[in-house]
């Protein structure tokens, strides 16, 4: 009997802690959404959006390039979004280059190895998707 009240009274005082926890994380946020706001009604802006590039955090990203022995691009391409990145297109110094493994698609929160046409230097590469593109410059 005494262990079965020292197991409600440590359950209820659980309860109580994490309804404490989730009321000041709800709290906080919402005096962040306040200071935001009012920060946009007093100058016209909020503060460091131009630095944040949400495109990258939610989209397509460049990991690395590396050449094959035949000198293809081996281009490793990271989708950091949920949903799969289809129809892509690989650009070469803003020139058409082709897919030679025949992705194409790269599911969400998925790595992939694209074998890209292109035995020359290069400046830059841009893969597009519908989720959006990733830039990578040399």
């Amino acid at each position: 009997m005494f262990q079965t009240l020292i197991g409600l009274l440590l359950l209820f005082l659980s309860i109580f802690f994490v309804f404490k926890i989730i009321g000041n994380v709800v709290k906080t946020v919402f005096i962040a959404v306040l200071l935001l706001i009012s920060y946009y009604l007093i100058f016209g802006y909020i503060p460091y959006t131009d630095k944040i590039d949400l495109k990258s955090i939610f989209g397509l990203s460049i990991q690395d390039v590396e050449r094959d022995k035949e000198n293809n691009l081996l281009v490793y391409v990271k989708n950091n979004w949920l949903f799969a990145a289809k129809n892509l297109n690989v650009l070469v110094d803003e020139n058409n280059a082709s897919i030679l493994n025949n992705i194409t698609q790269i599911n969400g929160r998925d790595k992939s190895i694209l074998q890209v046409q292109w035995d020359k230097e290069f400046g830059q590469i841009v893969i597009q998707s519908n989720i959006g593109q990733a830039k990578y410059k040399k």
